[in-house]
């Protein structure tokens, strides 16, 4: 851990590199997902899910992408702690969504009614109600991870938005 602080510490271009490919991971992750459950929830029901399924594999890379530099962003910052971070409730908060979109993920992965859904070639194709709810709870809880991830340099300010 020390050794990766001083590695960021000591080149200035490797934390911007670092949220480069952290923002890229993002529009691989929440570019993909928000295509397929907008899909689902029926806009653009011309184009069938079976296309936008192939690309679920980039939404994984994306999250690996997101994850890995999230973690130098944690344990390699110079100036702070990683229980700085940890300590934060923004960030508490996006890592319960973190956990939320995965399970979401994986209920819509594997719940069979999506399964059949996600193999039809055809147009048009209306989505049960159950698949919708999985597919809005997802939409609203990846905008709101990057919505957090955005206000964590500003410490446990994100709820500022409520006072408007």
């Amino acid at each position: 851990m020390q050794a990766l602080t001083t590695l960021v510490g000591h080149y200035d271009w490797l934390w911007p590199l670092c949220e480069i490919i952290h923002f890229m991971g993002l529009i691989l992750l929440v570019g993909t997902v928000g295509l397929i459950d907008l899909r689902v929830l029926g806009i653009a029901r011309q184009l069938p899910l079976v296309f936008l399924y192939r690309l679920v594999p980039w939404a994984i890379f994306g999250f690996i992408l997101c994850l890995l530099t999230g973690l130098v962003f944690i344990l390699g910052d110079p100036f702070k702690t990683p229980m700085d971070t940890l300590t934060k409730l923004t960030f508490q908060i996006k890592m319960f969504f973190v956990a939320v979109g995965l399970i979401n993920a994986l209920i819509f992965e594997y719940y069979s009614d999506f399964r059949q859904l996600s193999q039809v070639e055809g147009f048009n194709d209306e989505a049960p109600k159950t698949i919708k709810i999985i597919a809005g709870t997802s939409l609203f809880v990846w905008l709101s991870v990057v919505y957090l991830g955005r206000m964590l340099p500003y410490g446990d300010s994100f709820y500022f938005i409520f006072y408007w």
